[in-house]
C-alpha cells in the first residue's frame, strides 16, 4: 500500500503538470481541454498509454485506501479534531478514487468530458423538485474544499503530510506547496462559481468543470495574465506532490 499510495501520487502530480501545461495554452490562446478527463483522454492516445492510465488507475486507488488508514487512526482524543480529519481523509479517498476510476474508464476506451458532465448534473438538478437547491449546495462544498486548501497553502499545514528534505531544497518543496495549493483552491472556487452562476439563472450551459472554469476566467479583462498565474500555480502543485511521493511520511 505505501508503493501504491507513492505511486498515485506521483501520478496524480504528473497529471496536475499536465493540466498546468493545458492551461498555459488556454491562456496563450491555444485552446485544449484542461479538465482531468481530457489529459487522460491525451494520455490514452499517446504510445504506452493504456500502460500508464491503469498504473495511474492502480496508484491512486492505493492512495485512497492510504487515506482510509488516515480515517480508521487518527492521533488525538479531541473529538472536532477527531471528526475533522476522519471527514478530510474520507474526503480525499473518495477522490482519489473517483479519479481512478476515471482512468480505467479512459483505459478501456471510454470517453468523458468534464464540462458535460458538470452541464448534465446541473440540467439534472434543476429539473428536481430542489431545483438551484442541490446545485447552490454543491457549490457550497466545492467552495469550501477551495477554501480548504487555499488555508492549507496559507498556513503551510501540508507539511505535515511529508518530511520536509534538508538544506534548499526544503523551501522549495514548501514553496510550491504553498503556491500550488492557493492555486488548487483558486481553482476549485471557479467551478463553484460556475455553478452558483447557473443555479441563480436556472440555466445548466453555465455550469462547467475545470476546464470551463479556466476558459471563463481567459475571457475576462486580464484573464489570460489572471489564468496563467493559476496556470503555474496548478504545475507547482504537480511538482509539491512529487515531492511527496518521494518524501511521504509513514
Amino acid at each position: 500500500m505505501w508503493i501504491a499510495a507513492r505511486v498515485g501520487l506521483a501520478a496524480n502530480g504528473l497529471m496536475h503538470i499536465i493540466i498546468g501545461g493545458v492551461a498555459v495554452g488556454v491562456a496563450l490562446g491555444a485552446g485544449g481541454d484542461a479538465a482531468q478527463s481530457g489529459v487522460l483522454t491525451a494520455i490514452a492516445v499517446t504510445p504506452g498509454g493504456f500502460l500508464v492510465l491503469w498504473t495511474t488507475a492502480v496508484g491512486l486507488w492505493g492512495l485512497a485506501l492510504w487515506q482510509l488508514t488516515d480515517v480508521a487512526w487518527v492521533g488525538t482524543r479531541d473529538s472536532a479534531k477527531i471528526a475533522y480529519r476522519r471527514t478530510k481523509a474520507l474526503g480525499k479517498a473518495v477522490g482519489f478514487a473517483s479519479v481512478g476510476v476515471l482512468a480505467a474508464f479512459v483505459a478501456m476506451g471510454g470517453r468523458s468530458d468534464g464540462d458535460s458532465t458538470a452541464r448534465s448534473f446541473s440540467s439534472w438538478a434543476l429539473s428536481s423538485p430542489l431545483g438551484g437547491a442541490v446545485l447552490i449546495l454543491t457549490a457550497g462544498l466545492v467552495g469550501a474544499l477551495g477554501v480548504g486548501f487555499a488555508v492549507r497553502g496559507v498556513m503551510r499545514t501540508f507539511r505535515e503530510d511529508l518530511t520536509i528534505p534538508p538544506g534548499t531544497l526544503g523551501p522549495v518543496v514548501t514553496g510550491v506547496g504553498i503556491i500550488g495549493h492557493i492555486a488548487k483552491g483558486i481553482s476549485f472556487l471557479l467551478v463553484a462559481g460556475l455553478l452558483v452562476s447557473a443555479a441563480v439563472v436556472a440555466d445548466p450551459e453555465r455550469a462547467g468543470g475545470l476546464d470551463g472554469a479556466l476558459s471563463a476566467v481567459r475571457d475576462r479583462p486580464y484573464g489570460p495574465a489572471l489564468l496563467l498565474a493559476i496556470a503555474i500555480g496548478l504545475i507547482a502543485f504537480g511538482v509539491y506532490l512529487g515531492a511527496r511521493a518521494r518524501y511521504l511520511r509513514r
